[in-house]
């Protein structure tokens, strides 16, 4: 989580806290979402519903950060993904690991976690 100011907003630019809300009855699938980065949107929503699970609307643009779209899974799990817009020195839809790794850096040796990755 982001360190917040006292009304509640990230205090540093290109940082969020959270998505944590209060449980709302008459509302289904309240519980935590993954949320899976992805090159290309529109494929990826169509390789979902070939897959069988069901695409809930249209991508929505976040400002600064990309497109997202939630989905159900065949298992009737809520999911996201995510188009990330490019980022300086980033190879297109990847971390700076991927980058790192197409650079021909080795692989971090701490569980997937790079301390240079945002």
């Amino acid at each position: 989580m982001a360190e917040s100011g006292a009304d509640g907003r990230p205090m540093h630019s290109g940082t969020i806290n959270g998505g944590c809300y209060a449980r709302k009855g008459g509302w289904t699938a309240q519980h935590p979402s993954v949320v899976i980065a992805v090159d290309d949107i529109g494929p990826a929503m169509k390789d979902v519903a070939r897959a069988g699970g069901t695409v809930l609307g249209n991508p929505l643009e976040i400002h600064g950060i990309g497109h997202d779209v939630s989905f159900m899974d065949t298992e009737g799990n809520r999911v996201s993904m995510r188009q990330p817009l490019p980022r300086a020195g980033m190879a297109r839809g990847g971390c700076c690991r991927t980058s790192a790794r197409r650079a021909g850096a080795p692989p971090s040796n701490n569980g997937g976690v790079d301390s240079a990755c945002p």
